[in-house]
């Protein structure tokens, strides 16, 4: 009797419990977005207060990049610190540490709240997690932090973003989260309330729209003439063609999507 190999590209009923918290979890966390602030000028004066905050930057940042970061990769604070800088900052103005060191701490902890790291503490503690594989060791492994003191740690993905790298690897998950939330009109209504909100916090501070790209976007691009001729024509645009541009920046957002990172946050996302 031939035995039967599994397709690997089969959801399993796991991976379809995954995805349906996903969607749940983003219908939940956009439409009370939407409700909270209700009006796009709203949620503007909250974005400009988000980018002043560099702890919530770097979490948020580093929370969505875990996606595409592997779980045998051990960072001590210093290096993911310096993580930051390369990713949060111009070349021009990038000191060795991005955030001080309590601040990093800080940003650990909410990590670990929000489900995508690990703070591993303690020379015993590291050292056995080393001995489970050394592929991904920083070079400084089991030091802390220069200016930090106290307990050593290593910081690393949870198991839980390893499954839904996995999960993400199946394009019939991402294309399930995508049927679903264009069909309730869902993404299109939000993408197009953020970009509006986008416009009336840049025009009090035109900093916002760079810095909050910083975080789903590579550096490269932040630095490319694409993206500088993109934020001029964003930031020109009067005031009577916003709905115009809105719509069509929503509608170009979510051809050129994966939706992978969709998948990832919404999956997050307490229900």
């Amino acid at each position: 009797m031939v035995k039967k190999t599994k397709n690997p590209a089969q959801l399993t009923e796991e991976d379809g419990d995954i995805i349906d918290r996903a969607i749940l979890g983003l219908g939940a966390g956009y439409s009370t977005l939407m409700g909270i602030y209700r009006t796009p000028q709203k949620l503007a004066e909250k974005m400009i207060s988000f980018v002043r905050s560099k702890k919530l930057r770097s979490a948020t940042y580093l929370c969505l990049n875990a996606r595409n970061t592997s779980s045998d990769r051990l960072l001590s604070p210093n290096e993911l610190n310096k993580d930051l800088a390369k990713a949060m900052l111009d070349e021009n103005d990038s000191p060795v540490d991005y955030l001080y060191p309590c601040d990093m701490t800080a940003v650990t902890k909410l990590l670990e709240l929000l489900g995508t790291h690990q703070n591993i503490q303690g020379k015993k503690e590291i050292k056995n997690l080393g001995k489970k594989g050394k592929r991904g060791r920083p070079r400084d492994f089991g030091k802390t932090h220069e200016n930090i003191g106290g307990r050593p740690s290593i910081v690393k993905t949870t198991d839980m973003v390893k499954k839904l790298q996995k999960v993400m690897s199946n394009p019939k998950a991402c294309d399930r989260i995508r049927k679903t939330l264009l069909d309730s009109n869902l993404i299109f209504n939000y993408e197009k309330f953020i970009l509006k909100a986008l416009y009336y916090a840049a025009k009090k501070d035109k900093t916002v729209v760079k810095e909050l790209f910083r975080m789903i976007l590579s550096n490269e691009f932040i630095k490319s003439s694409e993206f500088k001729t993109f934020l001029e024509k964003f930031l020109s645009t009067e005031e009577s063609q916003l709905e115009t541009m809105a719509s069509e920046g929503a509608r170009i957002s979510i051809e050129n999507q994966r939706f992978d990172g969709h998948l990832f946050v919404g999956a997050l996302l307490p229900l």
